[in-house]
């Protein structure tokens, strides 16, 4: 994963890796190589490669409102130096890893999307992957949710929660909507997350990691 912030309190921890993805007109295959450019301290990152942008923010992550700027400064110079033809799609990506100081409690506890076991199949379960597929609340918007087990240290129970918002841009908005679409993203982003854990989960942290005045 590309970059990392963490909340403790009560030896629960909230661990959060940030991507913004910026696909520009053109094709972009998996194998082509990027070239990166990180800060000297190494607290953000930008990769480049043929029609493909992408911005990770490793510790230490600031507000969405101090990050945004950032990251349009950061497509401004690219637009300038590469002079790209348009916008194709936008990705924005939070990857929140929760560890609960726990190994046995019910899940409905602390989340909102979980399995449901059947009560023939038993009350609990193992290691687990839920993936949903859903439109978002603004625009064109997709959102998507991968939510699942994590590797875990003894006497904890760690779980991934992969919020994803994607929206088609296209000729006809180009750069002009990509503060607009950045905006809806992480609203979609930050519903997802609210609506995905507990008023329980919510209490174990402390701090703001989607500007809010609550960890996301």
């Amino acid at each position: 994963m590309d970059s990392m912030e963490t909340i403790t309190l009560r030896q629960q921890q909230l661990q959060r890796w940030h991507v913004l993805k910026l696909v520009l007109e053109g094709r972009v295959t998996q194998r082509e190589a990027r070239s990166q450019f990180s800060r000297d301290d190494g607290s953000r990152m930008v990769q480049v490669g043929r029609d493909l942008v992408v911005v990770n923010q490793l510790r230490p992550y600031p507000q969405f409102e101090e990050w945004r700027p950032e990251v349009l400064r950061a497509l401004d110079v690219y637009r300038e130096l590469a002079k790209p033809a348009g916008v194709d799609r936008l990705g924005l990506r939070y990857i929140n890893r929760v560890v609960v100081a726990e190994t046995q409690f019910p899940m409905e506890r602390y989340f909102r999307i979980h399995p449901q076991v059947p009560r023939e199949l038993g009350a609990s379960h193992g290691p687990f992957m839920l993936r949903l597929d859903l439109p978002a609340s603004s625009g064109e918007h997709r959102l998507l949710i991968t939510f699942g087990s994590a590797p875990s240290d003894a006497g904890t129970t760690a779980f991934i929660l992969d919020l994803y918002d994607m929206v088609g841009i296209g000729p006809k908005e180009g750069f002009a909507s990509l503060e607009r679409r950045i905006d809806e993203a992480h609203a979609n982003v930050e519903k997802a997350f609210e609506g995905a854990i507990t008023d329980s989960a919510r209490a174990l942290f402390e701090g703001d990691a989607l500007g809010r005045g609550r960890s996301a």
